[in-house]
C-alpha cells in the first residue's frame, strides 16, 4: 500500500534583492506537556482540542534564500528523526526548482534532530554534496565536545550521535562562524542561546526589506508571543531561552 504524506507547501517572499521560500518538510505532534508551565500545557491542551486532537500539530519548516551570488538553505528539516509526517523538504526544493546540488550554503539554527534531517544520507554521505556549512561556533562546539557527551545523560545520547552523524560529512567545508557574526551582504547572525548552547536566527536585509527567521524561539505560537516565560521541556536552559525569546520578540517588532 502506498502512503499518502500532507500536501507539500513552499511560500515565496521578495525581501530587497533576495528571494526567500518558506519550505515545508511536514509536521510532528508534540504532547502538550512539553510546555514546562503549567499555565502553558492548559493553553496547549485546549489548542489541541480546538483541532480536534490530544496533541499540537507543529510544523517544520527550513528556508531556501536565493540571490545573485548563491543559494543559501537555512536549516535540512526532519526527514522523520522527530516524526513520521516529515520528509518532504526535498521534495520542496524541486517544486521552487531548487535540487540540492544548487544549494552553495547551508546554515544551521542549531543541531537539533529537527534542523539537520537532510544533511546526509542513509550512507551517511553529504546530501547538499556542493555546499559549505556555516554553524554557530558555540552550537558546533557543545555537540562535537566528546567530554560533554560522555556527562550527557543516557536519554540525550542520541541527541548527540544524530548531529554528529548528520554533520560529519560536511568537516572539510565547515565554516564555524562567532556571535552576531555578518555572514554575507544582507545576512547577519544574531545569537539567541537557551534552546540550544548556540542557537541562531539569521536577520535577511536588503534595500529596507528585511526578515528575521528565529528557528526555534517560539513553540506555542498561540500564546508564547503573549507569555514568552512560558518554555518547553526542550529548552537547554530555561531562564535564558525565556529571556531571549522576549528579546527575539522585540528585534522583530522593531
Amino acid at each position: 500500500m502506498s502512503e499518502t504524506l500532507p500536501s507539500i507547501q513552499a511560500a515565496t517572499f521578495a525581501i530587497g534583492d533576495f528571494r526567500l521560500f518558506a519550505l515545508s518538510d511536514g509536521e510532528v505532534s508534540l504532547d502538550p506537556v512539553i510546555f514546562a508551565h503549567p499555565e502553558a500545557v492548559i493553553e496547549a491542551k485546549a489548542q489541541a482540542a480546538r483541532a480536534g486532537s490530544e496533541t499540537l500539530q507543529t510544523a517544520v519548516n527550513a528556508y531556501l534564500l536565493k540571490s545573485r551570488e548563491r543559494t543559501i538553505l537555512i536549516d535540512a528539516g526532519d526527514n522523520r528523526g522527530f516524526g513520521t509526517e516529515t520528509g518532504q523538504l526535498i521534495a520542496a526544493m524541486k517544486q521552487v526548482g531548487i535540487g540540492p546540488e544548487d544549494i552553495d550554503i547551508v546554515l544551521l539554527t542549531h543541531m537539533h534532530v529537527d534542523h539537520v534531517g537532510h544533511l546526509a544520507d542513509a550512507a551517511g554521505s553529504a546530501v547538499f554534496r556542493n555546499a559549505q556549512l556555516l554553524v554557530p561556533d558555540r552550537e558546533w562546539s557543545f555537540w562535537w565536545d566528546d567530554g560533554t557527551m560522555s556527562r550527557a545523560p543516557a536519554a540525550r545520547l542520541s541527541a548527540f550521535k544524530t548531529a554528529r552523524n548528520a554533520t560529519q560529512p560536511y568537516k572539510s567545508c565547515l565554516h564555524r562562524f562567532s556571535d552576531n557574526e555578518k555572514l554575507f551582504s544582507g545576512v547577519t547572525a544574531v545569537s539567541l542561546p537557551g534552546h540550544s548552547p548556540g542557537h541562531t536566527g539569521y536577520l535577511i536585509d536588503s534595500n529596507g526589506d528585511s526578515v528575521f527567521i528565529f528557528g526555534d524561539v517560539v513553540h506555542g505560537t498561540n500564546f508564547q508571543f503573549l507569555h514568552p516565560e512560558w518554555g518547553v521541556a526542550f529548552d537547554q536552559d530555561p531562564e535564558l531561552a525565556a529571556s531571549t525569546r522576549k528579546r527575539a520578540f522585540e528585534m522583530a517588532a522593531s
